[in-house]
Formats: structure tokens, sequence, C-alpha cells
């Protein structure tokens, strides 16, 4: 298994792809293409690792002020266009990371911290692809979520209770 390394990409390309791309969708559907809108998309397009729609907000720059429903309104089409993946890891919120720039990879999510870690192992893809075949099933795509505790909290637990790791 190995830790996803994030490839060295130039953000302002990104963010002009993703911007074109949202305008796009949004003139697509009749909608309007505001200018905060697209600070928004420029902003979130080049932001490595996830985030919560509450984090983000702490996140944005004094030059992108926006509205919770812009925000909330905002992420909702940047999934629909493909340019953010959202993640449900049952705590309750929402978690989102750019698909831009970014390769395929799995996550390990700590119940404790909630702490995410991606990684890339090709014995799970291989096995997955194989699985499919086997099952004459045509693979489009997955997602691999693993539960449980990081290193950290894995000793605070045990500090706690007394047990031995």
């Amino acid at each position: 298994m190995q830790r996803t390394p994030r490839s060295a990409v130039n953000n302002d390309a990104i963010a002009a792809d993703a911007e074109c791309v949202l305008d796009r969708h949004v003139r697509e559907r009749k909608l309007k293409a505001s200018k905060v809108r697209m600070k928004l998309v420029r902003s979130i397009a080049c932001m490595h690792g996830h985030f919560t729609a509450e984090t983000l907000q702490g996140r944005l720059d004094a030059s992108v002020r926006v509205s919770k429903a812009t925000l909330y309104r905002t992420l909702g089409m940047m999934c629909e266009c493909s340019l953010l993946i959202s993640h449900e890891f049952g705590q309750g919120a929402l978690f989102y990371e750019s698909s831009l720039g970014h390769a395929h990879h799995d996550h390990l999510f700590c119940i404790g911290c909630r702490g995410i870690t991606e990684f890339t192992s090709p014995s799970i893809e291989a096995l997955q692809e194989r699985v499919a075949s086997e099952s004459d099933f045509e693979l489009t795509s997955h997602s691999l979520k693993l539960y449980g505790y990081c290193g950290a909290c894995r000793r605070q637990r045990a500090r706690e209770t007394g047990a031995k790791l």
C-alpha cells in the first residue's frame, strides 16, 4: 500500500479549467454564473485535501465572501459536473475533494480524530477488476473507504483504557 502523492500541477490552469466547466454547466441549465460563484470555484479547485462546507468557509480568503446558501449550491454544482467528489464517512457531514489533477485513490478514515489518509494499492485495484470480470460485471467506478483508528488515536485510547497496543 502506498500513500497517494499529490501531483505537481499548475493551479492557475486547474482553476481556469474548473471555471470553464462550471460556466458551461451553469449556462446549460440557464442558471446565473455570478462572479462570486466563479471566485469560489477557482478557490476550491486548487485546494488539496478533504474539507467540509464548514471548514471550507473558514479556509476561504477575505476576497471570497459567500453566503452559506451560495456555498452549498456551488458545492452541489461542482459535484454534478465532476469537479468535486463528495464522500460520506458516516460522521454527519459530507467531505469534499477536488477531482482535478488528482489520480484515483482510496481512503482510510479515522473514526477517532476524523483524519483522512489517501492511499493507492495496485493489488486492491487488481482484485476489484478480477471480481468484476469473474462476475461478468462492467466496473465503471468504485470508492473504497476503510474505517478504524489512526496510530495516534490508538495510542490515546490505549493510554485511557490501560490496554496494550
